[in-house]
């Protein structure tokens, strides 16, 4: 396998963390207060919740029972890996998906037929800051955009699910040269963190509207994450979404 373009963890981000504010700390935050305490309990915060992502992904019925999904599992607390083929197949699919592959493979040509098909210096070494790979450095140079996709749809499912990606990793997973011809496979691995962090519910959709904590949703889901008196019965978790593309070119 050629790893050419790995976008490394950040340490203890704060969106996977949980249980690790009292009643206190949370009444401090800008959007939750007593209220948010007062005659409510687990069953409420995650009505709210599935109120939120019903309403949010209105226009997909199958994104719709992905949503609710993903809550199913966060409420499990094994905070284990989760991925899920609609999920995958609206994201492999998603307009932004496929000019961010498009423009990978734009890279990727040209640095082959720069190479006369040597694929060695597209590997990214671990390690090494990420902007140094040489498909970031081709995609700089030529002005294009290397940043990951994002899916902040509003309505469509994807937004509540994923929005931005936490990272994205491409393999080289099979390679042919014969000639001057040449065929390649890259295999796709997007991931995301299915949890919030505090600026998830102090931000805004857009500037001066009002900050995603005025919505019950996202601020019962924040309780049941962050509340120690759940001592981390709610866990957040990484969801993941591969897929391949296969690819002929000539020197």
């Amino acid at each position: 396998d050629n790893d050419i373009d790995l976008k490394a963890h950040r340490k203890n981000p704060n969106d996977m963390k949980y249980a690790d504010k009292s009643e206190e700390d949370l009444k401090k935050m800008p959007c939750i207060s007593w209220w948010d305490f007062f005659d409510s309990d687990v069953d409420d915060y995650i009505a709210d919740w599935r109120l939120l992502v019903s309403a949010t992904s209105i226009l997909s019925m199958d994104m719709q029972m992905v949503a609710h999904d993903m809550i199913n599992h966060f409420l499990d607390g094994t905070g284990t890996d989760y991925s899920n083929d609609v999920l995958t197949r609206e994201i492999d699919e998603h307009k932004n998906t496929k000019d961010y592959v498009s423009r990978i493979k734009t890279a990727v040509d040209a640095l082959i037929v720069k190479n006369k098909g040597n694929i060695k210096s597209l590997k990214y070494k671990k390690g090494i800051n990420r902007e140094s790979s040489s498909v970031i450095q081709y995609m700089k140079v030529h002005k294009m955009n290397g940043e990951m996709p994002k899916y902040d749809d509003y309505f469509s499912g994807l937004g509540i699910c994923v929005d931005g990606l936490y990272g994205l990793r491409i393999d080289i997973t099979s390679y042919k040269l014969e000639g001057n011809k040449y065929k390649y496979t890259l295999h796709f691995t997007l991931y995301d963190i299915y949890g919030l962090d505090e600026t998830d519910i102090t931000d805004s959709v857009v500037k001066y509207a009002p900050r995603f904590g005025r919505l019950a949703g996202f601020r019962g889901w924040y309780i049941l994450q962050h509340y120690d008196e759940y001592k981390g019965q709610y866990k957040p978790f990484i969801t993941y979404m591969e897929f391949d593309r296969t690819y002929e070119g000539s020197l």
